[in-house]
C-alpha cells in the first residue's frame, strides 16, 4: 500500500524523528531541566501540583512550564521584593501568591478574561493564598497599526518586581504575535526587576527603548542552542 505525505506531515514526522534522538533545541532543554528536577525535586513539586491543578481546571501546561514556574519562584526568593505586579493571570499568580502570603508583600494581578480570572482565583483558594493577592479586571487595547497591546484603565500600581505575561495578544481571533506589551513604560524607572515570559517582540521594544544607564538586561535563554543548567527562562531587566 503506497500512502503519500504532504509536505507538512512530512516535516513533522522529521521533527519528531529529531526530538527523539535529542537533535533538537527542545530536546536539548528538556535534558537541562530533568537535571535540575533531579536536584530539586521539593521546588519541581510544588510546581507540579500546581500545573494539575490548572490542567483540571482547563489550563494548559506547556512543555517547559514546571521549570518556568520553579525559576520565578528563585527569582522572588531571592531577589525578595516588597511588592508584585503581574500582568496577565494564570499558574504564576498562585506562585507570586504563596511568595507574598510567606513573605508579607503586597501583590496584584491584571488579567483582561473574567473567566480565566476566576479560575486563577478557584486555583489560589485551593492552594489556601486567595487573601494574598489583589485581583483586577481590564479590558485590553491592541494597536495594530503600532503593534503594540495594553491593558484600558490599566490601575496605577507601585511594584518592586513586574511579571509581564499580558495582556494577550488576540483580537478578532486573529493573533498578532509581533505586537509589544507596552504597560510597563509609563512605570520607569520604578520596578527594581521587570521580567517578561518569553514576548520577543516586547523585550526587542525595551532593549531598545530602556535606557542602559537605568536597567541592566539579561536575556532568555530559551532560543539559545545550547541550554545551560539553571538557565534563564525570562528576559530579565535589573534597575542599576
Amino acid at each position: 500500500m503506497n500512502i503519500e505525505l504532504n509536505k507538512d506531515e512530512t516535516l513533522g514526522i522529521l521533527r519528531n524523528v529529531a526530538h527523539r534522538l535529542g537533535l533538537t533545541n527542545s530536546a536539548k532543554f528538556e535534558r537541562v531541566i530533568s537535571e535540575d528536577r533531579a536536584t530539586a525535586p521539593d521546588e519541581y513539586k510544588f510546581a507540579d501540583e500546581v500545573l494539575a491543578a490548572f490542567h483540571s481546571g482547563g489550563g494548559l501546561a506547556p512543555r517547559m512550564q514546571a521549570y518556568k514556574l520553579v525559576s520565578l519562584n528563585r527569582l522572588l526568593q531571592s531577589l525578595k521584593p516588597a511588592s508584585i505586579l503581574e500582568l496577565g493571570s494564570g499558574s504564576s499568580t498562585i506562585v507570586c501568591a504563596r511568595y507574598a502570603s510567606r513573605n508579607n508583600a503586597k501583590f496584584v494581578t491584571i488579567e483582561e478574561s473574567k473567566e480565566w480570572l476566576d479560575n486563577t482565583l478557584s486555583m489560589l483558594n485551593s492552594f489556601g493564598v486567595a487573601d494574598a493577592v489583589t485581583p483586577y479586571v481590564r479590558n485590553k487595547h491592541i494597536d495594530v497599526v503600532a503593534r503594540t497591546a495594553s491593558y484600558i484603565d490599566r490601575p496605577t500600581v507601585a511594584a518592586d518586581f513586574v511579571l509581564i505575561d499580558g495582556p494577550a495578544l488576540e483580537l478578532g481571533g486573529e493573533k498578532y504575535i509581533d505586537a509589544a506589551c507596552v504597560d510597563i513604560f509609563d512605570m520607569l524607572p520604578g520596578p527594581k526587576t521587570i521580567i517578561v515570559d518569553v514576548r520577543k517582540p516586547t523585550v526587542e521594544r525595551m532593549v531598545k527603548e530602556v535606557s542602559t544607564s537605568s536597567y541592566r538586561y539579561t536575556p532568555s535563554d530559551i532560543l539559545s542552542r545550547s541550554p545551560k543548567s539553571n538557565f534563564n527562562y525570562f528576559s530579565i531587566f535589573s534597575r542599576v
